[in-house]
């Protein structure tokens, strides 16, 4: 989610958060520094989440690798 040059990443129930103003290439996460702002962020992503009734992932894609190498060598 992306909001005024800050990036809230929820990957592998892990939350990151970088500043993309100072930090494009998401090499320093934030989460542990930037509480206040990670929070704001994390509970927009789930009002928004919720507003729209998005499927949330339980199981990894089978196709997903499969896909991706086919692109890549086609």
């Amino acid at each position: 989610m992306l909001d005024g040059g800050w990036e809230d990443v929820l990957e592998n129930n892990a939350v990151e958060l970088y500043n993309l103003s100072e930090d494009i290439g998401e090499t320093t996460t934030l989460a542990a520094v930037q509480v206040d702002k990670r929070d704001e962020l994390l509970d927009d992503l789930i009002k928004w989440q919720e507003e729209i009734d998005a499927p949330i992932p339980r199981e990894i894609n089978p196709e997903y690798e499969t896909e991706v190498m086919v692109s890549i060598l086609t």
